[in-house]
């Protein structure tokens, strides 16, 4: 890990503090027992990553690392925990605060090499953040800046063929919008068409709409992936963090411009990433592992193929 690389620990727990400083010995690191103390850190140091306890008095682990995203928008934020509170991890994906969500106990090896993992992202990122600088001045500089072409298309993927008509209804006339209930056409139209956001159920005809995502974020990672589900489930929404860096999750039914809003944060989403690289954490993510590894994915892969080749990596994989 290179030396400029700091790591922040937050826990109300001494114990555990002590525990992760003897897992991190040979690693400069900070360590805070709340979220007031966490934030001073980050305001007086640059910090690479982040990693707080959920449950915590006075300030949570996700208020915590909103806070810490305003600070430090750069910083690389983990959360870690020893229960699955549902609604602060669907709260978590649906204000973008956290990149990975590790539960107690933790595997000390996966642990370790999750937060250096981390750390080589925030080194690659600061790196083409620095080579961009000067090349940038005219480019926007944040989602609410980006001006969205109105040729970047939408995917709809849902088993329900009256709500995906009207998802039709509610998108065609702003911009081209393709509804399938089939997760091959959708693969498919995500091949030959210039989709910037897909949309998908979580249950689909055959298919895990949580391995679907996965898949079109392995394969397509500009593309902004967003679960749509009648019922809350917190391994699926901890899955589509630490597997598919989903953008949103939206439980059904919701108003339409609940979703129009989304959609129109998403597509700015898209946008921003394609014209800054290293707002992309996805694409960091692939490139820092492949840097590592030699990559055998082809742009050839059927979706069969690309779904059991993602199995197997996240099978193989040495983080969380």
């Amino acid at each position: 890990m290179p030396e400029q690389v700091k790591i922040l620990f937050v826990d109300d727990e001494q114990k555990v503090l002590e525990s992760l400083e003897l897992v991190f010995r040979d690693t400069p690191i900070r360590l805070a027992t709340s979220g007031d103390e966490a934030l001073k850190i980050l305001r007086a140091e640059e910090i690479s990553v982040l990693v707080s306890d959920q449950r915590m008095p006075k300030m949570s682990g996700v208020e915590l690392l909103r806070e810490a995203k305003k600070i430090s928008p750069h910083t690389i934020r983990i959360l870690l925990t020893g229960y699955s509170d549902l609604e602060q991890v669907i709260d978590s994906i649906n204000t973008g605060e956290v990149y990975r969500y590790i539960n107690k106990p933790w595997d000390n090896a996966k642990l370790r090499e999750t937060v250096q993992f981390a750390a080589r992202m925030y080194e690659q990122q600061k790196e083409l953040r620095d080579m961009s600088k000067g090349i940038k001045s005219s480019a926007s500089t944040s989602a609410n800046d980006t001006t969205i072409d109105s040729s970047i298309e939408l995917l709809f993927v849902d088993k329900n063929y009256e709500h995906l008509r009207g998802l039709k209804e509610t998108f065609s006339e702003m911009r081209p919008t393709h509804v399938t209930a089939d997760v091959d056409e959708g693969y498919h139209l995500l091949e030959t068409r210039p989709i910037g956001v897909v949309v998908s159920d979580v249950l689909l005809n055959g298919f895990d709409g949580a391995d679907f995502l996965a898949a079109v974020k392995e394969r397509f990672p500009d593309v902004v992936t967003i679960m749509m589900t009648s019922s809350k489930d917190s391994s699926v929404a901890v899955r589509l963090i630490n597997e598919g860096q989903i953008f949103r999750y939206i439980v059904k039914p919701f108003p339409k411009e609940a979703m129009r809003s989304t959609i129109d944060e998403a597509l700015r989403r898209y946008v921003l990433q394609k014209q800054q690289p290293s707002q992309n954490l996805k694409r960091q993510e692939q490139q820092v592992a492949t840097a590592a590894v030699a990559s055998t994915s082809s742009n050839s892969q059927s979706l069969s193929q690309l779904l059991e080749e993602v199995r197997q990596r996240l099978a193989e994989k040495k983080t969380y």
